[in-house]
């Protein structure tokens, strides 16, 4: 019932310029690792897939007959 109203200001330009780096980064991880004919995938510590290139996928996919999905357990 009161006229008032509340109002917060941050400044989120640093936070802004890191997420912009860090998304410049990640696309630039990718475009290595999506460029070169090396098998390259990463996994975290409880084996999930994190990522994966097409050389790596083609050769589990070859070798073992299954699919590489982002989230799968590798063993």
């Amino acid at each position: 019932g009161e006229d008032h109203m509340l109002v917060v200001v941050r400044d989120i330009t640093d936070a802004k310029l890191a997420e912009d780096q860090l998304l410049q980064s990640e696309a630039n991880l990718t475009a290595t690792i999506n460029n070169t004919s090396l098998m390259v995938w990463s996994v975290d510590r409880k084996f999930r897939i994190m990522t994966a290139n097409e050389p790596f996928k083609n050769y589990v996919k070859e070798v073992y007959g299954l699919e590489v999905r982002v989230g799968r357990n590798i063993l």
